[in-house]
């Protein structure tokens, strides 16, 4: 396999194959051909990182939104995904449903009600999803989530960082998933909060190992990591449960509630009529987006002085 990537870039007509090919780490392989579906906002870029330990190759996905002026060329927060082929359009999702969150990320860049962003969506490795998302072992299966999260610091985050315009610091990374890929998300950013300043979690599996994240925020997190938790009426009584239980712990740890987004260090909903499907998940995405990276608040405007009766 090539250590020099051709980069499929979809929404463009055209391929930067050895362009791109000039500045790429060791590690990264040939990119696949797919393609962002007809229509399909944004650029998609596609590449093929290769294994490191357990942790098996597979596809990544990085998409940037159509911006003009300024926040064309500002640095970028980056949104990192699991479970990729759900992410984002209907035509590479393994159930046939995508998140669809590009769409939802570009429309609120051009409303200014979102930080420019970059989505960078990462595949799961099929049968290995559950080795790849849990933090510790539990009944006999499991227990890799470490070494997956040493696979996206090692390689994933310094090619994102090294190739595209991205935000320095925690404040501009953050990690999300659905599900297992919501454990992932959680544990890894409580383990790693100089890196990740954020993390999403869609109806996460937080019954995993007996509530093992409790231990994760007793264990990890020495500073401040942002946290959205959420679950659906129509899911199982234990996941709602679970859930409910970690944004309660949370909370007693300090992570604080508030409904505006740049003062909240926690968010938790329970969302009436949800179900633990893309279509759901992907229904509320554009509130997790503006929780994780809402634009700078607006300074008030200072009212001119009045003139001194005389």
């Amino acid at each position: 396999m090539s250590t020099q990537p051709e980069t499929a870039v979809a929404g463009k007509g055209r391929k930067r194959g050895r362009r791109a090919a000039s500045a790429t780490q060791p590690g990264i392989g040939s990119a696949g051909t797919g393609s962002h579906a007809e229509g399909e906002p944004g650029h998609l870029e596609v590449h093929w990182f290769a294994g490191r330990g357990p942790i098996p190759g597979r596809r990544v996905r990085i998409w940037r939104p159509n911006l003009n002026g300024p926040s064309a060329a500002a640095p970028h927060a980056v949104l990192y995904l699991q479970d990729g082929q759900n992410a984002l359009d209907d035509a590479s999702a393994t159930t046939g449903r995508g998140l669809r969150l590009h769409r939802t990320a570009q429309r609120l860049c051009q409303q200014g009600k979102l930080q420019p962003l970059l989505l960078v969506a990462i595949d799961h490795s099929g049968p290995g999803r559950t080795f790849d998302y849990t933090p510790v072992p539990w009944q006999g299966r499991g227990g890799g989530g470490l070494a997956y999260a040493e696979f996206l610091l090692a390689k994933v985050l310094p090619f994102v960082a090294a190739h595209y315009p991205v935000a320095k610091g925690p404040a501009g990374h953050a990690l999300a998933g659905c599900s297992l890929g919501g454990l992932l998300a959680l544990a890894t950013a409580l383990r790693f909060p100089s890196v990740f300043g954020h993390a999403a979690a869609w109806s996460p599996s937080a019954f995993w190992a007996n509530d093992h994240l409790r231990h994760c925020v007793q264990s990890h997190a020495r500073q401040p990591v942002r946290l959205w938790l959420d679950a659906g009426s129509r899911e199982g009584r234990e996941l709602q449960r679970s859930v409910g239980d970690l944004a309660a712990h949370l909370a007693a740890c300090g992570w604080q509630k508030h409904r505006t987004a740049h003062r909240a260090t926690l968010r938790h909903s329970l969302v009436r009529g949800g179900r633990h499907d893309e279509a759901s998940w992907g229904a509320r995405g554009g509130r997790l987006l503006q929780f994780l990276f809402p634009p700078p608040p607006k300074r008030p405007r200072r009212q001119p002085k009045q003139p001194e009766a005389p």
